[in-house]
């Protein structure tokens, strides 16, 4: 079987990726905008954007495959959105008032790999990141235990890893955190953002869902520099580039079409 490779050995680059824009628009949308309650509002957003920046293979709510595969159990799991470009990438948007908890952090793992796992067994050499979006503060002990299954949160407490990643590729980014910071939060960072991703074995493709380990202490250094971080980034920006998210919500309203689709006006 030919096999489509997907897989870039060059080192990944944060800033302009599709993993920023949405860690961008996410966190923008839901500190400074209300959707329409039900959630599919906060859906839709979601595959519009990745529809607006050129992704490819776009699905949205409701979707009961990934890119036009089933699960490999054939279990029927619904989609919120997913989308290709520069990596590929499957989103849980959720709008609720009481946040992520750890039984649909569970869920979207248990969905997302069984989706995952067919696509390489059908030789599809694909890397997929997870994202989750929450309009509503995320508890930091569920914050942690997604990390450990590399899942990245997106929500509006804290400016999202993918985000602050981008900045640290800034020309700039000592201005606002020092060398030796950096260094630790990137490390961390990666780590905690790391992708289901198969790789090949001799003739064969294999998954690789071996996350690496960590350590009480290691969340706890994460949680330290990514609060550290998140403040400092947003001291920078309301420095140099006043009220940059919230005209990056308004932004992000138009580039999905959702003025009409505010619970209230933009805050």
């Amino acid at each position: 079987m030919e096999h489509e490779h997907v897989i870039s050995s060059r080192p990944f680059r944060w800033q302009g990726s599709i993993l920023q824009v949405l860690a961008d628009g996410g966190y923008a949308l839901s500190r400074f905008a209300s959707p329409l309650a039900g959630g599919q509002v906060w859906q839709g957003w979601a595959q519009r954007m990745m529809t607006a920046v050129g992704a490819h293979q776009v699905q949205g709510p409701g979707s009961l495959h990934l890119f036009s595969y089933p699960s490999a159990s054939g279990l029927r799991h619904e989609i919120d959105a997913a989308g290709i470009l520069d990596v590929a990438i499957v989103l849980e948007a959720k709008d609720q008032e009481h946040g992520i908890d750890k039984n649909q952090v569970d869920s979207f793992d248990g969905r997302t790999f069984d989706y995952f796992e067919s696509a390489v067994q059908h030789g599809k050499m694909l890397t997929i990141y997870r994202i989750m979006w929450s309009t509503s503060p995320l508890d930091p002990l569920v914050r942690r235990y997604a990390t450990r299954k590399g899942i990245i949160m997106i929500g509006p407490d804290r400016i999202p890893l993918p985000s602050i990643l981008a900045a640290t590729e800034r020309w700039d980014a000592t201005d606002w955190l020092p060398d030796q910071h950096l260094a630790d939060l990137v490390l961390l960072g990666e780590r905690a953002c790391q992708p289901l991703k198969p790789t090949l074995n001799g003739r064969s493709i294999v998954y690789q869902y071996s996350l690496t380990l960590w350590r009480g202490s290691d969340l706890d250094d994460l949680d330290y520099f990514h609060d550290l971080a998140s403040v400092q980034w947003l001291d920078w920006l309301d420095r140099t580039t006043p009220l940059y998210f919230e005209q990056h919500a308004e932004r992000c309203l138009q580039l999905v079409s959702g003025w009409s689709e505010l619970r209230d006006p933009i805050k």
